[in-house]
C-alpha cells in the first residue's frame, strides 16, 4: 500500500500522518534507537495505521476553516470527507502572539536573524506561515531552524512546521534580495495532546496479494474507512463481497462510508484502467521523442 505526501522529513506530524515510523533526524515523538550494528536512528510508536476507520468525520468546508497547524492535527484522528454535517472538532492549537506581522527587508548578502519566542516551548510543535515575495528570482530562500523555502518573485504563502524538542529562538537565514513579508502567523501544539491519536482509530489489518489488498476491520461505529492509496479511478473496492463506490478523502486518498461492525475489505487494481493509463503514458513518451526528432531534424537542415 503506497502512501504519498509532500512533507518535511523533520515534521513530526507529517511523519505520523504518512506512517513513517523511522527517521535519521531527532524530533518530538521519535526516540533514539541503536541497532545491533551500532547504527543510530529515531523511531516513533505514534504513527497512524496505513488504513483505518473512524466515526470522527470533518467536512471539507469545516476543515478548510482551520489554520495550517490545526489541519495537520485534524488528520491524526479524523477523516476529511465530502459530507454536509457540521463537525464538533475542537483543536488544541494555540496562537502565539507576535510583536510584528510584516517586514520589508533588504539583504545584500546571506544574513542571519534571531527571533526570540515569547517563552521556552518544550515538546511543542511550532508552526509558522506568512506571505512573501523577493526581487531575486534566481536564488531567494528563507531558512527557519534548518527548514528552507525558496521564495518566488510573486506573492505566495510559505509554511514551516518545526518539531524541535525544545525551542526558545528562531534562527532565520535569508539569501540576497529585497523581501516583502506580511500576514505572519504562528501557532503551537502540545505534542502530548496528539501522541495517542491512533488509539481513536480502528486498524485495517491487511495483506498484499498480487494486485489486491485484502484485509479485515472492526469498525466501532458508523463512519468512514480510508486507505492511504492515492485517489484515481483505477480500483475496485468491495466490502463484504459487494463493490462500493469510493470517493476522495483527506484531499487525496481512497475512502468509503463504513457501518459499525466487522467487515472484509478488498481493494483491487482494475486492469482495464491500468492498461489505459499505460497506453496514454507510452503515447505521451512517443510524442515527446517525436517532437525531439523534429527539433533535431530542423537543427541539421
Amino acid at each position: 500500500m503506497v502512501k504519498k505526501y509532500n512533507f518535511d522529513e523533520s515534521n513530526t506530524l507529517a511523519n505520523m500522518i504518512i506512517g513513517k515510523e523511522k527517521s535519521i533526524k531527532e524530533m518530538i515523538g521519535f526516540n533514539k534507537v541503536i541497532d545491533k550494528n551500532g547504527n543510530t536512528y529515531y523511531k516513533s510508536n505514534d504513527v497512524l495505521y496505513r488504513g483505518f476507520s473512524t466515526n470522527n468525520i470533518i467536512s471539507y468546508d469545516d476543515y478548510n476553516k482551520l489554520n495550517g497547524l490545526a489541519k495537520q492535527e485534524a488528520l491524526l484522528s479524523n477523516i476529511i470527507a465530502d459530507v454536509s454535517s457540521k463537525s464538533d472538532y475542537v483543536s488544541y492549537v494555540k496562537n502565539i502572539v507576535l510583536d510584528k506581522d510584516s517586514y520589508n527587508i533588504e539583504v545584500k548578502d546571506i544574513s542571519k536573524y534571531i527571533y526570540n519566542l515569547d517563552k521556552q516551548y518544550y515538546n511543542n510543535i511550532i508552526y509558522i506561515e506568512f506571505d512573501a515575495m523577493s526581487d531575486n528570482c534566481k536564488n531567494s530562500r528563507i531558512i527557519i531552524n534548518n527548514i528552507a523555502r525558496e521564495i518566488s518573485c510573486k506573492k505566495e504563502k510559505y509554511k514551516y512546521t518545526i518539531s524541535d524538542k525544545s525551542i526558545r529562538k528562531l534562527y532565520i537565514y535569508l539569501d540576497k534580495g529585497n523581501y516583502r513579508i506580511n500576514n505572519i502567523k504562528m501557532y503551537s501544539l502540545d505534542y502530548a495532546k496528539v501522541e495517542n491519536s491512533k488509539m481513536e482509530l480502528n486498524e485495517y489489518s491487511f495483506l498484499e496479494k498480487g494486485n489486491s489488498i485484502v484485509g479485515n476491520i472492526n469498525s466501532s461505529g458508523n463512519g468512514y474507512f480510508i486507505a492511504f492509496i492515492p485517489y484515481d479511478n483505477g480500483y475496485d473496492v468491495s466490502v463484504d463481497g459487494k463493490i462500493e463506490n469510493y470517493q476522495k478523502v483527506d484531499n487525496e486518498y481512497i475512502g468509503i462510508p463504513l457501518s459499525k461492525g466487522i467487515h472484509s475489505i478488498v481493494i483491487k487494481r482494475n486492469n482495464r484502467y491500468f492498461l489505459i493509463t499505460c497506453f496514454f503514458s507510452y503515447l505521451g513518451l512517443a510524442f515527446m521523442f517525436f517532437i525531439k526528432y523534429l527539433e533535431n531534424k530542423r537543427r541539421f537542415t
